[in-house]
C-alpha cells in the first residue's frame, strides 16, 4: 500500500471510534507514557495539541504543567515549517494552522533541547515508520535537532499496519505507545 492508502485507511478507521472508546484508550495510553522512566525524568517535554481523532493529549498537558514541566506546542509558521513555543496554560492556546490549537507567536520559543518529543501520526509499523498528515512538519523538526532526542509515538492499536514504504526523509520512532503496549525499536515486532 502507498502512505497515501495507509493514510485513507486508518483515518477512517480511527475516525469511526466513538467519543467514549476514544476517551478510555487515550486515558490508557497516557497512563503507559507516565509509567516511562525517560518521561517521568523529562523537564522540558515537546508534544502536540490533540485534534479530531488523535490520541487525546490534553489530560497529558494538563498533568506536566501541573507538576512544573517546561511544556511546549507547535505553531506553525508555514506550508512546510514548525516552531515550538512554551505554554504556561491551556489558555495561550488559539486555533492556527487548519484550526489546530497552537501556541500564540508571543509566547516564548523553545529554543533549547527537548528531553523527550511526544509525537503524533496517522499510523506506525515495526520499523517504527511513521506515516505523518503529509506536510513533513516532524520529519523536517527532527532533522533540525543537532542532537538525539527519543521520539515517543501515541498511537491507537489500530493505527499499527504491517509496513510502510520508507523514504530517506523520514524519521522513525524509539517508541510507539498504544492503550495495550509499548513498542520499542530494540526489535519488538508485530503483525496486522
Amino acid at each position: 500500500m502507498t502512505k497515501a492508502e495507509i493514510k485513507k485507511e486508518i483515518l477512517k478507521k480511527r475516525a469511526a471510534l466513538s467519543a467514549e472508546e476514544r476517551a478510555e484508550k487515550s486515558r490508557l495510553i497516557a497512563d503507559r507514557l507516565f509509567e516511562l522512566e525517560e518521561f517521568r525524568e523529562a523537564s522540558n517535554v515537546f508534544l502536540f495539541a490533540s485534534y479530531g481523532s488523535e490520541v487525546d493529549t490534553w489530560p497529558i498537558i494538563r498533568r506536566l504543567l501541573s507538576e512544573g514541566k517546561a511544556v511546549a506546542l507547535p505553531r506553525c509558521t508555514s506550508e512546510s515549517t514548525m516552531v515550538f513555543h512554551y505554554i504556561d496554560s491551556l489558555e495561550d492556546l488559539k486555533p492556527g494552522y487548519k484550526a489546530i490549537p497552537e501556541p500564540g507567536a508571543d509566547l516564548p520559543a523553545a529554543l533549547s533541547e527537548p528531553d523527550i518529543m511526544i509525537v503524533p501520526g496517522v499510523a506506525f509499523d515495526a520499523e517504527m515508520n511513521r506515516v505523518g498528515y503529509g506536510k513533513g512538519f516532524y520529519d523536517r523538526f527532527f532533522k533540525a535537532i543537532p542532537l538525539y532526542v527519543p521520539k515517543l509515538a501515541l498511537a491507537f492499536e489500530l493505527q499499527l499496519v504491517e509496513a510502510i514504504p520508507y523514504e530517506t526523509l523520514d524519521e522513525t520512532m524509539d517508541k510507539i505507545i498504544t492503550e495495550e503496549r509499548i513498542y520499542e525499536r530494540s526489535g519488538d515486532d508485530f503483525t496486522i
